[in-house]
């Protein structure tokens, strides 16, 4: 540890004395050549191809560069498609998540790094200028056939893509309509680490972990979702995402989460589309799944009782109590807890039960003992109005972020995403919602959606019965 610390400061006064010879910062900087004497030459703007008169069907070919084996796409669009939508039908056909920024560039030949890329909306705001790609149709950057575009998805991870005009059809039959025609290959990951991180990700799956540290092997197995297929394309599934990019109707929705997607669409519009429209063809729980998702509550709503149940020094249910409600859950939430019920604190599905009944107004602490609230006497007996009183009240929190968060929870679970296999999902989508945190944003989103994750699993996190929660039925 000395070592390194002496080296440190060997570096630091180095540092300090080749900034104090160079006469500064800047200078410094000249001398090595980047300084503002070499600073880079303004980029030119793209110059677009002139457009057609007629709409045409584009057969384009879009190939995911530099990983092996291959991923790419052949999809048709019509040639006035404006770049920005195009983008969305990018996201769609290839399996992103729309969770980074992206960014076009310009053909129609190679890509020349010094023509400057389309704006987005996005880069607008915060205060570049530019060809915007909202304004742009593919026929003013794809003219003939061999003509090329170019796009990068998250610019962290660096995901390039060669997008080439195939063929060019009538805008009739089968080329009258957006469509994914044929593909290779699963998308990668969100967040693997690029080609790099993807191929490690490979190696690994395939049993070549020769070069691979031990650990850190196992973390990648354990971090891939269930059943992922790097191989696996399926062009109907390909197709549903694109017919996804219609907007749900929403019709009778909760009004907050009316309200959340249009605030969440103006900076992740693919993604809230993708999710209302899983929402839509979600089937509703049926009316028999319901009250089998209420069971638990109204387990603990009868136990409570007309007498109460008189809580510890520390205000929790005493441990027999615990045993006996932990005896008579659901399978379903009982099997969250492998352990033998104990304490409240040490049992989290009881834990669960009792705190979101007092998040719901069905029971509270009186006088040492947990009771009954004047709400939790009337729906006890009554499952229709059990449910009405949880519809009414999600999401639960009391913060705006809280609230925030829940929204972001009961819409992702109602399109059958999984809060901790799509974390990275989730994370975007709060980010999104204008909420910072210190650390991974899926880290600070789980912390806030916590009161509202806990009623969902205790009603058995079944996708069906959110999609009730967001129709109010």
């Amino acid at each position: 540890m000395t070592k390194d610390n002496d080296r440190r400061r060997q570096i630091d006064e180095l540092a300090d004395q080749l900034i104090s010879e160079s006469g500064g910062i800047d200078g410094l900087l000249q001398r090595l050549g980047v300084g503002p004497a070499f600073a880079m030459p303004e980029l030119r703007q793209p110059t677009l191809l002139a457009r057609r008169v007629k709409r045409v069907a584009y057969v384009l070919w879009i190939r995911l560069d530099d990983v092996e084996p291959e991923i790419w796409r052949q999809v048709v669009v019509p040639s006035d498609m404006t770049l920005k939508d195009f983008h969305e039908v990018m996201q769609a056909v290839m399996g992103w998540a729309d969770s980074h920024l992206h960014a076009f560039r310009m053909g129609p030949g190679e890509l020349a790094r010094d023509v400057a890329a389309f704006v987005t909306e996005l880069d607008i705001e915060e205060g570049e200028e530019g060809t915007k790609e909202a304004d742009v149709r593919l026929d003013e950057v794809l003219g003939e056939l061999g003509h090329r575009l170019y796009y990068e998805y998250d610019f962290g991870d660096g995901w390039e893509h060669t997008v080439i005009l195939e063929s060019i059809q009538p805008w009739e039959g089968i080329f009258a309509e957006v469509r994914c025609l044929a593909g290779q290959g699963a998308c990668p990951l969100e967040d693997v680490g690029g080609v790099p991180g993807h191929q490690q990700l490979l190696d690994v799956l395939a049993g070549r972990t020769h070069d691979v540290d031990p650990e850190w092997a196992q973390t990648l197995r354990e971090w891939a979702p269930p059943g992922y297929d790097p191989d696996h394309f399926d062009s109907d599934e390909a197709n549903e995402a694109i017919k996804a990019l219609e907007w749900p109707t929403m019709e009778g929705w909760h009004p907050e989460v009316v309200g959340l997607c249009v605030r969440l669409s103006a900076v992740q519009p693919t993604l809230v589309r993708q999710l209302g429209a899983a929402v839509d063809r979600q089937p509703l729980a049926s009316d028999e799944e319901v009250e089998e998702a209420l069971a638990d509550l109204r387990l603990l709503l009868e136990r409570v009782g007309a007498d109460g149940i008189k809580l510890t020094q520390a205000g929790y249910l005493p441990p027999a109590v615990v045993k006996e409600l932990f005896a008579g859950l659901s399978p379903a939430l009982a099997h969250n807890h492998p352990f033998k019920p104990t304490t409240e604190v040490n049992t989290a599905p009881v834990l669960f039960l009792r705190e979101s009944a007092m998040a719901l107004g069905l029971v509270r602490r009186y006088k040492g003992s947990l009771v009954l609230t004047p709400k939790g006497r009337k729906v006890a007996a009554r499952p229709e109005l059990l449910w009405q009183t949880i519809v009414d009240a999600v999401p639960l929190g009391k913060e705006k972020y809280e609230v925030d968060a829940g929204l972001i929870l009961l819409l992702g679970a109602a399109a059958g995403r999984d809060d901790y296999r799509d974390r990275g999902l989730y994370g975007a989508l709060f980010e999104a919602a204008g909420w910072r945190v210190d650390g991974p944003p899926d880290v600070g989103f789980r912390h806030a959606a916590e009161s509202t994750k806990m009623l969902l699993r205790l009603l058995g996190d079944n996708a069906g019965v959110a999609a009730r929660l967001i129709r109010r039925a």
